[in-house]
């Protein structure tokens, strides 16, 4: 029987979860050549990935999180960070989406700091 106590990535009750995530954000999560997520990992000491198989429509991806409950818990954190730190900065990009592309109709008519524009 082992013992309890100090809880490394073999001890204690793994979990899996799955989190959906905008398809928008999915690149933000996974970054450059994967930087972004193994950075994630290693902060949460989760396992993250992108569940490819998962049956979800076209505007949300779904990533797996293994892990203790505290790990996938700080792992959901961080993910949700990501993703809130990229609604603001898109918030404040006036005048173009996520593709480069001029908007049309889209803008709340707030500048930053949420100014009203001068038309």
């Amino acid at each position: 029987r082992m013992g309890g106590g100090a809880g490394g990535a073999f001890l204690g009750p793994n979990q899996v979860v799955d989190m959906p995530v905008p398809a928008s954000r999915c690149g933000l999560i996974i970054g450059r050549h994967g930087e972004t997520i193994r950075s994630l990992q290693q902060e949460s000491g989760a396992h993250i990935q992108l569940n490819r198989n998962a049956m979800c429509g076209p505007e949300e991806k779904i990533f797996t999180i293994g892990g203790t409950p505290e790990e996938i818990s700080r792992a959901q954190q961080l993910i949700r960070n990501k993703c809130e730190m990229a609604s603001n900065v898109n918030n404040h990009h006036v005048g173009r989406n996520e593709f480069g592309q001029p908007m049309m109709g889209q803008m709340s008519g707030q500048g930053m700091y949420g100014q009203q524009q001068q038309q």
